[in-house]
């Protein structure tokens, strides 16, 4: 039991230490940490500004993000909601964040899509991801291109 407990300690310090690292590099690159939440104390989705870059985080749909996220936020934002309702699916929700926020860049001068070679590198990582041998393919293709085969 002692070794599965720390097993599970160490995890969750991996964890920890994932999400600090990447909270630094997003706001190095000039990112506000946005966290998602299902209160009306934070600022509607209607009303963010859209001017600054930003990372939304969202939670589980049980509990929620955690405090040290909520704690370590930038900002937060709700999707303003009707009725007896309090609280979405986190796929919904994200789907409606995102949907409102793609609607409303659209409406600006913002550039805020990604660049031609941003995607190319996407497109890479994906199939690099998901192609059995992607990487011998590449190394083949690149030996072939050199005529060193």
């Amino acid at each position: 039991e002692d070794g599965i407990r720390d097993r599970s300690k160490s995890l969750v310090g991996s964890e920890m230490c994932i999400r600090d690292r990447c909270m630094a590099a997003l706001r190095e690159k000039g990112y506000r940490i946005i966290a998602t939440v299902p209160r009306a104390d934070a600022k509607s989705i209607v009303d963010f500004d859209l001017e600054t870059p930003a990372a939304l985080f969202f939670g589980t749909e049980k509990e929620g993000l955690s405090p040290d996220v909520l704690a370590e936020a930038d900002g937060a934002v709700y999707i303003p909601m009707y009725g007896f309702t309090k609280s979405l699916n986190v796929s919904v929700a994200a789907a409606i964040l995102l949907q409102e926020l793609r609607e409303r860049l659209n409406k600006t001068d913002l550039h805020w899509g990604l660049s031609e070679s941003d995607k190319l590198n996407k497109r890479m990582d994906w199939a690099c991801k998901t192609i059995h041998s992607a990487g011998e393919i590449i190394k083949r293709y690149y030996s072939q291109k050199s005529g060193t085969e």
